[in-house]
């Protein structure tokens, strides 16, 4: 279960608020899908729609609906087969450092260990290997510093 997420104030001038022209399910199964328990830091994750529903209040199909619209605002990309859902916003907000010569990407981290472990956990998804193109980070095995 996931312990911490943080939400940059920033996105009800874009990503929330355009949500809100939709209608209010939009929003709230967005949040969910945000800070859902089964969500983690990368924004690519496992989850089915039973338990967005059930969470949310909304019915199972309306779900599948309201997914639909998120992959068309470009908030979320969704494998029905896999049921894997990647918030594209998540893994930028919760994996957020200075890059530059002096302060590379911290590979050695603990966060980026977990979210490697976590990615290798996932099914097979083109939504990981979309992930991994985009993050090419979180993927390396190991990388000489």
């Amino acid at each position: 279960m996931r312990k911490y997420h943080s939400f940059h104030p920033n996105r009800w001038n874009n990503d929330y608020y355009r949500l809100t022209e939709r209608g209010y399910r939009h929003l709230v199964l967005y949040w969910y899908l945000e800070s859902a328990p089964e969500s983690h830091p990368t924004g690519l994750y496992c989850i089915l729609p039973e338990s967005m529903a059930a969470h949310t209040k909304i019915p199972v199909h309306d779900v599948f609906a309201i997914l639909g619209d998120l992959e068309v605002v470009r908030l979320i990309r969704w494998d029905p087969n896999a049921h894997i859902v990647w918030v594209l916003a998540s893994c930028e907000g919760q994996y957020r450092w200075k890059q530059g010569p002096d302060n590379p990407i911290p590979y050695k981290d603990k966060r980026i260990k977990e979210a490697r472990q976590h990615i290798k956990s996932l099914p097979s998804s083109p939504l990981v290997d979309e992930f991994l193109q985009s993050y090419p980070f979180l993927g390396a095995e190991e990388v000489a510093q």
